[in-house]
């Protein structure tokens, strides 16, 4: 019984804080009205990366690996205002695959995995003119995209234990996103973003037992706007 009511009240702690950003956003006394191609931003953005294949993962063998569909990410990005509704874009991503067991004919073992994308893009507001507080908008680009995998322990044959420290190896390639997303001002420097890519990413070998990345990549934002001189 006192299990359920904790989490009833967990639950209704999550359900009031999105009531209260969702208040915050559509009810804010200082809306602001902006054509955000003439301002530069700076801002942080979180969510989820989904991999559309990740359960078509790599079986030979000599081992078959499991991992997971959705993952956290967390994007660091820069705009720059190009002015009549266009943007450049850059992006610091991290998505976070957490670990990833491997089986093995005498045991098993657990990798890290993380993906690192580094991106550059073009962003289109389209609704400058008349300015509003709410500016959707279309973005595409390309990304320099490093996989990286870090061995942590196993157990072989005597079932015994074992930790390890300093192995891990990395991938690198070229991908491609295109999406789009809203802004919404909270004041003249602040602003909410919520954003939708489709991105397109494949190593040439596997990254924790996967190659292809490709998948939807859902985020929501605080940006900070400087408006050019």
């Amino acid at each position: 019984m006192i299990c359920k009511i904790m989490t009833l009240f967990q639950m209704g702690k999550k359900i009031y804080f999105f009531i209260f950003l969702a208040v915050l956003v559509l009810k804010s006394s200082q809306v602001f009205s902006a054509d955000l191609s003439h301002y530069n931003m700076v801002g942080l953005k979180g969510g989820v990366w989904r991999v559309d294949n990740a359960k078509d993962m790599i079986s030979t063998s000599v081992y078959k690996a499991s991992s997971k569909t959705y993952s956290p990410y967390l994007e660091l990005y820069f705009s720059l205002g190009l002015k009549k509704g266009f943007c450049l874009e850059f992006f610091f991503g991290s998505c976070s695959r957490g670990e990833t067991k491997f089986d093995v004919p005498d045991g098993y073992f657990w990798e890290t995995i993380t993906i690192t994308p580094l991106s550059f893009g073009a962003k289109y507001f389209f609704l400058t003119k008349p300015k509003r507080s709410w500016q959707p908008y279309a973005d595409l680009g390309l990304s320099y995209v490093i996989g990286s995998s870090k061995l942590d322990y196993g157990s072989f044959g005597s079932g015994e234990k074992y930790f390890f420290e300093g192995l891990g190896k990395s991938s690198s390639t070229f991908g491609l996103f295109l999406g789009g997303g809203i802004e919404h001002s909270i004041s003249e420097l602040l602003w909410v973003n919520f954003d939708l890519k489709y991105q397109w990413i494949k190593f040439r070998k596997e990254v924790g037992g996967l190659k292809d990345y490709r998948g939807t990549r859902l985020t929501l934002g605080l940006s900070y706007a400087i408006k050019q001189k």
